[in-house]
């Protein structure tokens, strides 16, 4: 990102490094680029996840948010051989283990997804109405890792092409409506202490939206 920065303004390039340099903590970046398509929460997640994991810290506190994927996965770890291979092998993964880190450590939709449609097939069921919601994320974020003698000093959203994704929620409510974008913006207000968001556009927000 300073690099970038650096290459359109070198100025405030060298400006923004000098700032950063002075913080004794480093921030927990989240990127979003709008030019995909994905739900905000299952989408925002993955990238916390994939940073803490990154950096070496423990994800746990992550699945008190939505815990239908962390008991996907203990359900997973219970059932015989026979049945998780076939499992395993629906939704693509080599085994057991790769498809429980998935479930539990990702929060991978996709994963959840073939594991919950085989096992309806199957006769069981898998409660997924504790979707979570985006101010909870962060205030468990806030929580934990923000904050004095915590790893981050604050949380930054930086979301690319952010007028392609108001597009993409208004044309497809149902996978990621203004809901969610109400969700978020609930969640960046409430933990306004720790967490700032950019969003990029290249015209006015009403072109977009018309």
């Amino acid at each position: 990102v300073l690099e970038g920065i650096t290459a359109a303004d070198e100025d405030l390039g060298q400006e923004c490094r000098i700032l950063l340099n002075e913080q004794s903590r480093p921030s927990l970046v989240i990127a979003l680029n709008g030019m995909r398509e994905f739900p905000l929460m299952s989408e925002i997640t993955h990238r916390v996840i994939e940073v803490l994991h990154a950096d070496g810290h423990d994800t746990s506190p992550i699945e008190n948010v939505r815990p239908r994927f962390a008991r996907a996965a203990r359900l997973m770890e219970t059932l015989n051989q026979q049945l998780t291979d076939e499992i395993c092998q629906e939704a693509g993964y080599l085994n057991l283990e790769s498809l429980v880190f998935a479930l539990k450590e990702e929060q991978n939709e996709t994963a959840y997804k073939a594991v919950a449609q085989y096992l309806e097939k199957a006769g069981l069921s898998l409660d997924a109405s504790q979707n979570g919601s985006l101010p909870n994320l962060f205030q468990i974020l806030e929580e934990n890792y923000c904050g004095l003698g915590s790893p981050y000093k604050s949380i930054v959203i930086i979301f690319d092409e952010f007028g392609k994704y108001l597009e993409f929620a208004l044309s497809k409510p149902y996978i990621a409506g203004s809901t969610a974008l109400q969700e978020l913006y609930e969640a960046v207000q409430s933990s306004s202490n720790h967490v700032c968001f950019i969003g990029f556009i290249q015209y006015e927000l009403s072109a977009y939206l018309e």
